[in-house]
């Protein structure tokens, strides 16, 4: 099988390429090998989106009383986060930053972090809760386009993901926004990203008496399951587009009951979240 490709110099250029050896199967060994291509994470095309360097590249919106300020003690991304506390039900308090040219006709995703306390709710529906929102906009800032995700308040950090969207056309300017609307309460937001939403996610696996292959995203959603495989199955590969936000773990099963996993990107790998930074002084 055809892992990567190489130019005559012998750089890679291709695909990223992971393995595992699982010692479980006597004297064979399983391997897992997952690939993509464009390799994972993708470039965040935010700046500072985890809020190390302070309030840099945001424009603070806050009214009724309402608090910005940056948090040194909860975060998922890095050691910082955005702390809002908003008191009054009315309208919106956040950040947000005006972004540069995306390619017309691609499709782009947002997603982020959040933390928040009980009296945060979305029952007004996708424009309100804790969260971002993209606003696409043409020339003249008239027509527009709005994409959500938002949700109620949670006491454990919780990943928002938006549903995929393309560029059109028209569009000129954009705008990417983080906070909490049209609901009160104290809230932590934190990984906040727009980037590219899909890959082409491979991968394959060798070993004894296969009998399934799952894979499922770091929310814990299956993504794909193999079902049932053929007795005596030694070999299995399959290729899924999939979002670019999660971490995808294979799982694989074999007839002795065994089981072997192994996610990418590797948790080792920082990606284009968290860029060198000067301290805060």
């Amino acid at each position: 099988m055809n892992m990567g490709k190489t130019t005559l110099t012998g750089i890679f250029i291709f695909y990223v390429l992971l393995y595992v050896h699982c010692p479980a199967l006597g004297q064979a060994d399983c391997v897992i090998f997952i690939n993509a291509y464009p390799p994972l994470p993708f470039d965040n095309l935010l700046s500072n989106p985890d809020f190390e360097e302070d309030f840099a590249s945001w424009e603070q919106s806050s009214k009724n009383k309402s608090r910005l300020l940056i948090n040194d003690l909860d975060s998922v991304s890095g050691k910082s986060s955005i702390l809002i506390v908003k008191k009054e039900t009315e309208e919106s308090t956040g950040v947000y930053q005006n972004c540069k040219q995306l390619e017309k006709g691609n499709e782009y995703i947002i997603s982020c972090d959040i933390k928040g306390d009980d009296h945060i709710n979305n029952s007004g529906g996708v424009f309100t809760g804790v969260g971002i929102t993209f606003g696409i906009y043409d020339g003249k800032w008239e027509k527009s386009l709005r994409i959500d995700a938002r949700a109620r308040g949670s006491r454990n950090w919780t990943k928002l993901v938006s549903a995929p969207f393309t560029i059109p056309s028209w569009a000129e300017n954009f705008q990417f926004v983080a906070g909490i609307s049209y609901t009160k309460g104290i809230a932590l937001i934190d990984n906040v990203i727009l980037q590219k939403a899909y890959t082409a996610l491979t991968f394959s696996v060798k070993g004894e008496n296969l009998s399934q292959v799952i894979l499922e995203n770091d929310k814990g959603v299956l993504v794909y399951d193999s079902g049932e495989l053929p007795l005596n199955t030694t070999e299995f590969s399959t290729t899924l587009k999939v979002l670019s936000p999660y971490v995808y773990t294979v799982r694989v099963i074999n007839t002795k009951g065994n089981i072997y996993k192994k996610s990418y990107p590797s948790a080792g790998n920082p990606g284009n979240k968290i860029k060198p930074h000067q301290s805060r002084k």
